[in-house]
């Protein structure tokens, strides 16, 4: 990337026919240095890779299965060093930037459970999964991977028919068993690719992944309401998992997580200008959303927001993408304890199970509806639920929605499944240059 040039890249997931191809979920370790607390320098580009790949045909890329290759990376020697300490136990702290899409995001229920599930069952202090906003997902660290492996893939052609042909001339499969092992020879052919390479010093492990129905769509329960309101904060783009101060229920913490965050959780993101008369904090809706106060500087000035009409801080009040409606946060906020959740659903299933009784603010109470998605691309079924894929808000990320928390009144949902919708993009879309020019002077 050259320094005289910004980065304008649209986000590269895209409802796209997932026939006949591999599908590579890579996952970048980034060294973080020591002692260099509160510079940003400190999170290197650098550490090792593993690559996951799975056929198109017969597997997807889903919670599930990133779950399963979070499990597989906390047995890899690569990895010994970022995720396991000195007694061979998991780290207390983990960290994970996921891509923006509709299975990785931290508002998707299934990431939710999957988080839960690894708190609880490696004794973690804290798990944070955070995503970047719409149209920033090139920023994310493991993108600074993928440029060295897909030039690896320059020239390479992975046969279909390496066993022999599945298809029959009308390009539909005849043999299933052959068509498996067809897909397998492609993954292990490009995992021996890649794994050939070393990547700033950093060995890269990749290996292709053989169909696993029940592993692929296991998603643990959730906890109790109780529970979840005591550990659990959710946001726009931020998901946290905290231990309590109940040490019968969580037990003994294993890191100073409480010295950098003694409320436990993440303070909410604000600006914090300076003027004439002083510093001061912005209204959201003077806020230009782009400029914010840094973690250790909100913390150290002690000054916070107002936030008329909440009994406590929304996470998202300075969020730019919700500054449109503000109805969207009185929705998002239990009227009662003021918490804040990223889905109506949620606030009603915990006003429902952990208040029960009438809203105190009647006043400020907002009549609970389905979501009404702009658009609406497709449907899936996962074991016996059934998902829709939704766009909630113009220029925003694609969610996947329970079927019966979408309003369908003024939208119709697509006839094809996922595998067979294909974008349309046009020429220009297709030819345009991903790079502008920034006027350097």
């Amino acid at each position: 990337m050259h320094v005289e040039y910004r980065v304008s890249l649209p986000d590269h997931d895209w409802v796209i026919a997932t026939r006949h191809k591999l599908i590579p979920s890579v996952y970048a370790g980034c060294i973080i240095k020591g002692n260099d607390m509160g510079r940003a320098e400190a999170i290197t580009y650098s550490g090792p890779t593993y690559v996951a790949i799975r056929s198109g045909k017969h597997s997807s890329s889903t919670a599930s299965t990133h779950a399963v290759d979070f499990n597989k990376l906390a047995t890899l020697n690569n990895f010994k060093e970022i995720m396991r300490d000195e007694e061979g136990r998991l780290k207390p702290v983990v960290l994970i930037s996921s891509d923006g899409g509709p299975d990785e995001n931290p508002r998707y229920p299934k990431v939710i459970s999957h988080a839960i599930h690894h708190f609880v069952k490696h004794d973690l202090d804290a798990i944070f999964i955070f995503t970047n906003a719409p149209g920033r997902s090139a920023f994310n660290r493991v993108e600074r991977r993928m440029a060295p492996l897909s030039r690896e893939l320059s020239g390479l052609i992975l046969p279909h028919d390496s066993y022999g042909t599945h298809l029959d001339e009308q390009g539909r499969t005849k043999d299933h068993d052959l068509e498996k092992m067809n897909f397998q020879k492609a993954g292990e052919v490009l995992a021996e690719v890649w794994n050939n390479m070393v990547i700033d010093g950093h060995d890269v492990v990749a290996e292709y992944l053989k169909p696993d129905d029940t592993a692929e769509s296991f998603v643990p329960d959730l906890p109790s309401l109780q529970w979840y309101s005591e550990h659990v904060r959710e946001s726009q783009y931020l998901l946290q998992v905290v231990k309590c101060d109940d040490r019968a229920c969580c037990g003994d913490l294993r890191s100073s997580l409480r010295s950098i965050l003694p409320e436990r959780f993440v303070i909410p993101p604000y600006p914090i200008l300076q003027s004439s008369s002083g510093l001061y904090i912005p209204k959201p809706q003077e806020h230009d959303g782009k400029t914010f106060a840094t973690f250790l500087l909100r913390r150290s000035l002690g000054i916070t927001p107002t936030h008329d009409g909440f009994n406590k801080l929304p996470y998202d009040l300075y969020c730019p993408s919700l500054q449109k409606d503000r109805r969207q946060l009185l929705e998002r906020t239990c009227q009662w304890c003021g918490l804040y959740f990223c889905t109506k659903k949620k606030v009603k299933e915990h006003v429902n199970s952990c208040h029960k009784q009438p809203n105190p603010s009647s006043s400020n109470s907002v009549e609970m509806h389905n979501v009404r998605p702009s658009r609406i691309l497709t449907r899936r079924s996962i074991g016996r639920s059934k998902e829709i894929l939704c766009v909630v808000r113009e220029n925003d990320d694609t969610e996947w929605l329970d079927e019966t928390d979408v309003d369908f009144q003024q939208s119709t949902v697509p006839t094809t499944d996922l595998q067979d919708a294909y974008p349309v993009v046009s020429v220009e879309e297709c030819l345009a240059n991903p790079w502008s020019e920034d006027n350097i002077h």
